[in-house]
C-alpha cells in the first residue's frame, strides 16, 4: 500500500489520532515522505498551545478535529469526505511559523496570530501532493483562511460583543456565499466552512468554544433549503 492510502486510511478512520500516531511512528518511509512534503506536521507535534483555548499540543488539536469532521460527515459522498477531512488536517499547521509567546497575569501564553494565512500558504504549496486538483486546493487554501471567521459573529442580541461582531442574518449569509461564489458553489463551500469550524471548536477547550455553537446553529437554519 502505498504512503497517500496509508495517510488517508487513517485520516479517514472514526480515530484518526490513534491510526495516525501507528503508521507516523511505526511505518519510516512514510514518515520520511510526509516530513519531506509537510515539514510543519513533525513541528506541530511539538507545538504546545499554552492557552485557555486549548486542550491539547497542535498536531493533537488537528487530529481531533480531523476525527470531529469525519463523525459528522458521514452521509456526504466520499470524496467531499476526503477533502474536509485533508481541510482539518491543513487548518493548523500554520501554528509553528506564527507562534508567539505573550505574558497575561504572569503567565506566559501561546499565540498565533495570523495561522491561517500561514496554513493557507502551505495548502497553495502542497495539496496537490495529495491528489487534490487546482480547484479543489482554492476552495481548501479559502476554508483554511476563514476558518477562524466565526471569532468574528454573534448570534444573539444579548451577545456582549455585537457591537463590534457582525450579526448572524440572511444579510450576512448572503454576503458570504457571494464571496464564496467566486471560488465554486458558494453555499456549498459556507456549509463547508461551517463544518470545518464545528470541528474546529470541538477539539478546544468546552468553556471556551460553547459560544461558537450558537452561531453555527443560527448558520445552519439560515443554509437550509
Amino acid at each position: 500500500m502505498n504512503n497517500l492510502k496509508l495517510l488517508d486510511n487513517a485520516l479517514l478512520s472514526e480515530n484518526a489520532l490513534e491510526k495516525f500516531y501507528d503508521v507516523y511512528e511505526n511505518n519510516v518511509e512514510l514518515k520520511n515522505w510526509l516530513i519531506d512534503i509537510l515539514p510543519e506536521v513533525e513541528l506541530s507535534k511539538n507545538q504546545t498551545q499554552n492557552n485557555p483555548w486549548h486542550l491539547y499540543n497542535v498536531l493533537d488539536h488537528i487530529l481531533h478535529s480531523v476525527e470531529y469532521i469525519n463523525e459528522m460527515t458521514q452521509s456526504l459522498p466520499k470524496n467531499y469526505r476526503r477533502f474536509l477531512a485533508y481541510t482539518m488536517f491543513f487548518h493548523d499547521l500554520g501554528k509553528p511559523a506564527s507562534h508567539t509567546i505573550k505574558e497575561a497575569d504572569g503567565k506566559e501564553l501561546d499565540r498565533f496570530f495570523n495561522h491561517n494565512l500561514e496554513g493557507e500558504k502551505i495548502v497553495l504549496r502542497e495539496a496537490d501532493k495529495f491528489g487534490f486538483n487546482k480547484d479543489e486546493i482554492k476552495i481548501m487554501a479559502k476554508l483554511v483562511h476563514d476558518h477562524d471567521i466565526f471569532l468574528h459573529f454573534y448570534a444573539e442580541d444579548s451577545d456582549p460583543h455585537k457591537d463590534h461582531y457582525k450579526k448572524v442574518d440572511n444579510n450576512l449569509i448572503n454576503l458570504l456565499i457571494k464571496d464564496f461564489d467566486s471560488f465554486g458553489d458558494g453555499k456549498q463551500i459556507l456549509e463547508f466552512l461551517v463544518f470545518v469550524g464545528r470541528a474546529d471548536a470541538l477539539a478546544h477547550t468546552p468553556e471556551n468554544a460553547k459560544s461558537k455553537f450558537k452561531i453555527f446553529d443560527k448558520m445552519d437554519e439560515f443554509l437550509k433549503p
